[in-house]
């Protein structure tokens, strides 16, 4: 059985800098997985020979890790990144922000999970932003649901406070 215990560290703790460093490195981590689920949803909704370099860059990432572990490739229908797929990305790349030192691997798959937990709330708000704006034009609607992206999902300031999952044997 599971025995989950929470554990508030303030800046007297010994355990203080650690923590500060891991949930720094959790952030960044975040804000490379959101970078790239944005990047995603925007480029899917335009033709190729218009996709940003950061666009390309990352499509070329996603959809290589995709056909090399046999993934649903993003299109205009399913434009969401599942964990995996997006887990198989970082671990293709060899990104600095999952492979950090320091960063135990439980807390780096958590925190891809709470990046896919957040697009998930945002594909609901997306769907109910569709439903309500039928009578729009499909730009507009694309505009103002890329707009509540930006919204629901902001990037993680490094200095901010963070809550991270570790495993017992990380402490």
């Amino acid at each position: 059985m599971y025995h989950v215990m929470k554990t508030y560290v303030h800046t007297g703790d010994e355990l203080f800098d650690w923590c500060c460093n891991i949930t720094e490195k959790a952030n960044s981590l975040e804000n490379a997985a959101l970078f790239r689920m944005r990047n995603v949803i925007t480029a899917v909704r335009k033709e190729p020979a218009v996709w940003t370099q950061n666009e390309q860059r990352v499509m070329d990432e996603v959809t290589s890790s995709a056909i090399l572990h046999h993934k649903q490739i993003p299109d205009k229908d399913h434009f969401f990144l599942s964990y995996t797929l997006l887990d198989k990305v970082f671990r293709d790349t060899d990104s600095p922000d999952f492979f950090a030192d320091g960063l135990p691997r439980q807390s780096a798959q958590q925190a891809i999970k709470r990046v896919r937990h957040r697009m998930k709330g945002f594909s609901r708000l997306s769907a109910d932003t569709t439903c309500i704006r039928k009578n729009l034009q499909v730009n507009r609607v694309s505009r103002i649901i890329i707009r509540a992206a930006a919204d629901v999902l902001p990037y993680s300031r490094m200095k901010a406070a963070s809550c991270i999952m570790t495993p017992a044997d990380g402490l």
